[in-house]
């Protein structure tokens, strides 16, 4: 009787149990001629006979059951086959709970900065409002924080920067629009009145901004049109985090007074707590109106309301029934009018002016587009991972399927179906995944609490992205886990039903047979193939993590020019208590020699801003005895006495500055002003206004690009040209008003990656200014001796982002330093997880191989040779891997070719070192398989199986 039969359970009494009886005493005869005892004998056929009855009620299950109690019953199964395998199932989990736990982490960092919503209302009906030309129109002040990822009047001008007459404009007549609100900032602001003197960030945004925007108060309320009029009284809504942290949550602070750079304003309210920021990783202290803005004394408000300075940002929401094109060409009709036949135009119809309209969601771009590249190469890198992990948990399905071939092909005999044998083994290998999926979040939460710092602790950018495990990211998690569980366990299940039935069901059958050395090369099994591209996957992580540790080496390594070490640096803005400069230059003189007397400080200096800041101040001016069209382009930094000593930057040719250069650089500021005054009333400068000559210093690299071969002392340099950088000046008439008294050493001015440029030293005479002392010992150790210094000087006085400049320079390098940490722990994870394929795939050939071993080393086979046999498949592999991933990685690292510094993509140190670091690696995981292959007995190998 067939056993197909037996599977038809209304026939199974007394026909099952007279076939039951004869296979029973045919296995009892086959165990005595085996040279068991009787009792022996009846034990094992009985234990196998209840294995094989066991195996039918289940095939039948498999065969008849719904669809339902089906994948209850392969989930019941798959849990206790994964149980009977603790070691196995361990290494798996492990594997994949680390490749899904590092690709939930950093896809936890891509939504929070890359794919988070912006928090308003119905954020997708929300635009902003952009513009683009042929030429860019006559501006005189072109000003922005980044928001829409900045503006330019270059070759191809656009921007997202518009004149407050505009806004008005559109928020008046344009009818396409519901709604519009503008605003700009942050900018510093220095507050009292909670406490001791600080510096917050206040943002300035039109009276309309939280109902456009749709944002509702936590507390009190939020600004409105009202607040936004001449005559208003001054109001500002604090943000939710700043509310908690300076003023505990107290909701009794509604009504409160607070002073802003000396201007009272009363808070009104308390923004809602899912409002962080509208900018992505912009973030705010407070809010206030444009029209209080005014009486702050910020340096571009001040000539804020005419139409040729363009310094907000606006955005809007349409009128019900009218298309974003509808919107954009109403738009860009008003705009063009306005500036081609307004009061004062300063744009043509040839220019092509035009309004453009973008989601806020792709439109403001804020800090996004600082982290894109460098959190994609880590996505990319994770992803490998998990490939990596893929691959090694299919090597251990496919080693534990033939372990499990006689019962698979014992379930086939029995009747089974092939596509029900896979949708088994399948729904393991998804369980498997699913374990590890739910390991991998917690090892997921570990990793974005380590790694989000190094993208949101940058004090120096200030910016702010909550990175979090939400819904979205568990989304990712569960699919990520499920499709990785059909990706590393179809190939195996597929594989696992090709079995021949009569070899696969014989007792005895020999581990395998003779086959030439490295037979198994020319025929690459999958697990081989695994293996290899395991490596593969491993070289590319390793390369790119390579060129990010040697680039943050190379940046690590540059000259600066001046000697870092031992630096504190701190800023001070006496411009917010309503001092002018003359006041302030005095306070800068009388700060700097408290702090000179102070124990432990060799020296002490103030400037404009400090080296290597990562900002800049740039003009064009012209070589005095130049060609009238030679223009030259020059970053500027203004000085306080004493400031080449203190930075240790050395005197080349000339002198250095003098109490009377001060002197004369603060007359210079006040005949500028007179004749700027003059100006603006419409009449004619005389010709010797503004006449004052300031000496200045200029750099080694001004002098090798502008006056080679020259003698630079006593050139003039005169103004003229745009300056470039967070403003665009108007062109003006050139004058001499400068003139080369001395010649310093190169120095790093902006950033690291920046080349050393021409730079021009002058005297500060005006404006914020940036101390820094060099000490003795340890620079943060003097910080308590410097706030009480100051406050004996003005209490009133804030210190403004005190740190040293080692640490300046550090913050230069965080985000190098942060890719070359992750790729390096991704890569190194990488490396880890290819050794465990590597060393499972030997093993398990070790093991399948034992009786062939034992025959060598019968026959006379050395220990030495059976460890270069196993050893040398080992290498093989490795080297495979190697060469397949070098080849990939040359032609992938060029993509990342704008991370990297003084290094090439295709750098052949870092690929000579990371193939040796595999291939040595690689030969540690080969070797324990290695060593017990030479250990193998031929008398046990010979009786094995």
């Amino acid at each position: 009787m067939s056993w197909r039969k037996f599977l038809r359970r209304d026939e199974w009494d007394e026909e099952r149990a007279r076939e039951m009886e004869a296979h029973l005493q045919c296995e009892i005869d086959e165990n005595v001629a085996r040279g068991m005892s009787g009792e022996e004998a009846r034990v094992a056929a009985k234990r196998k006979m209840g294995n094989e009855t066991k195996l039918r009620e289940e095939i039948y299950d498999m065969n008849t059951v719904g669809w339902l109690d089906s994948l209850w019953q392969d989930l019941k199964y798959g849990a206790r086959m994964l149980r009977k395998s603790p070691g196995y199932t361990a290494v798996a989990l492990l594997t994949l709970a680390l490749g899904i736990g590092a690709n939930t982490a950093i896809f936890s960092l891509v939504d929070a900065i890359m794919l988070r919503t912006v928090p308003v209302r119905d954020a997708k009906s929300l635009y902003v409002f952009g513009w683009r030309a042929n030429k860019a129109p006559d501006i005189e002040w072109l000003s922005g924080y980044g928001d829409c990822g900045g503006n330019d009047i270059g070759a191809n001008p656009y921007g997202c920067s518009f004149p407050r007459e505009t806004y008005w404009k559109m928020r008046d007549e344009a009818g396409v629009f519901s709604q519009i609100a503008a605003f700009a900032g942050p900018s510093q602001l220095e507050i009292t009145g909670n406490g001791s003197a600080a510096i917050v960030d206040g943002t300035l945004v039109s009276g309309d901004f939280f109902t456009t925007l749709g944002v509702k108060p936590a507390v009190g309320r939020t600004l409105a049109t009202q607040d936004d009029t001449s005559g208003a009284a001054a109001t500002a809504v604090l943000s939710y985090t700043y509310w908690k942290s300076n003023f505990g949550g107290d909701p009794s602070v509604v009504g409160r007074t607070i002073a802003l750079n000396n201007t009272p304003f009363t808070i009104v309210g308390v923004a809602d707590r899912s409002f962080t920021n509208l900018s992505p990783g912009k973030t705010q202290d407070l809010w206030i109106t444009i029209e209080s803005g005014r009486s702050l004394g910020i340096r571009w408000m001040e000539r804020s309301l005419g139409a040729t300075n363009w310094w907000l940002v606006m955005v809007g929401r349409l009128t019900p029934g009218v298309t974003p094109m509808q919107a954009q060409t109403a738009a860009t009709v008003m705009f063009r009018n306005e500036l081609i036949h307004g009061r004062k135009p300063i744009s043509k119809e040839t220019d092509n002016l035009e309004i453009v309209l973008t989601p806020v969601q792709q439109g403001l771009t804020g800090q996004r587009m600082v982290y894109s590249t460098r959190l994609y190469v880590l996505m990319g890198a994770v992803g490998l991972i998990l490939l990596v992990a893929c691959g090694n948990v299919a090597g251990l399905l496919l080693a534990r399927a033939a372990r499990r071939r006689k019962e698979i092909a014992l379930r086939l005999a029995l009747g089974a179906g092939r596509e029900r044998i896979v949708r088994q083994l399948l729904t393991e290998s998804v369980l498997l995944s699913a374990m590890g999926g739910a390991a991998g979040i917690a090892i997921a939460y570990w990793g974005v609490q380590a790694i989000a710092p190094l993208f949101t602790g940058d004090p120096m950018r200030g910016m702010q992205f909550d990175v979090s495990l939400d819904w979205r990211v568990m989304t990712f998690t569960v699919g990520a886990s499920v499709l990785t569980g059909i990706f590393f366990g179809l190939a195996p299940a597929v594989r696992s039903t090709r079995v021949d039935l009569t070899s696969a069901l014989k007792q005895n059958t020999p581990s395998t047979p003779h086959t030439p050395r490295f037979a198994w090369l020319r025929n690459l099994q999958l697990g081989n193939a695994l293996v290899v591209l395991q490596v593969a996957l491993c070289v590319i992580v390793m390369i790119g993590a390579g060129l990010m540790v040697r680039t943050l080496e190379k940046l690590r390594s540059v000259d600066t020019g001046f000697d870092p070490h031992n630096v504190l640096l701190f800023g001070v803005d006496p411009t917010h208590l309503g001092m002018k400069d003359d006041q302030a230059q005095n306070l800068y003189r009388e700060m700097r020699e408290r702090f000179a007397a102070l124990p432990g400080v060799t020296s002490a200096a103030y400037s404009s801003m400090a080296l290597m800041e990562g900002g800049g101040w740039t003009t064009v001016l012209r070589v005095e005895g130049e060609p009238s069209n030679s223009d030259v382009l020059a970053n500027l930094l203004a000085l306080g006495p004493n400031f080449l000593e203190t930075m240790r930057i050395p005197l080349l040719a000339g002198r250095g500055f003098t109490d009377q250069d001060f002197e004369t650089a603060a007359q210079h500021d006040r005949a500028e002003s007179e004749r700027s005054a003059v100006e603006k009333a419409g009449q004619k400068p005389k010709d010797d206004a503004g006449s004052v000559i300031v000496p200045v210093l200029v750099n080694r690299s001004f002098v090798a690009k502008y006056l080679p071969n020259q003698n630079p002392l006593g050139r003039g340099l005169m103004t003229g040209g745009h300056s470039e950088g967070s403003a665009n000046e108007k062109p003006m008439p050139a004058r001499r008003e400068w003139e080369i008294v001395g010649v310093v050493g190169d120095t790093k001015y902006g950033t690291m990656r920046d080349d050393i440029g021409p730079i021009v030293f002058m005297p500060l005479s005006s404006g914020m200014a940036e101390f820094e002392l060099r000490t003795a010992g340890d620079p943060d150790a003097l910080v308590p001796a410097v706030r009480d210094a100051l406050a004996q000087i003005n209490d009133q006085v804030p210190i403004i982002d005190i740190r040293t400049q080692t640490q300046q320079i550090d913050r230069m390098l965080v985000e190098e330093r942060m890719l070359a940490q992750l790729v390096g722990a991704v890569g190194v994870l990488a490396m880890v997880l290819a050794c465990i394929g590597l060393y499972g795939l030997l093993s398990y050939e070790v093991a399948r191989r034992t009786r062939e071993i034992g025959v060598r080393m019968a026959l006379g086979a050395a220990r030495l040779d059976v460890f270069r046999l196993v050893l040398g498949q080992g290498m093989v592999l490795a080297l495979a891997g190697i060469a397949l991933g070098a080849a990939i990685a040359a032609g992938l690292t060029r993509f990342i070719g704008s991370l990297l510094y003084g290094v090439k993509p295709s750098d052949p140190l870092t690929f000579a070192a990371i193939a040796a670091l595999i291939l040595a690696v690689g030969s540690l995981a080969s070797y324990l398989p290695t060593r017990r292959a030479t250990r193998v007995d031929p008398m046990v190998a010979l009786r094995y199986e």
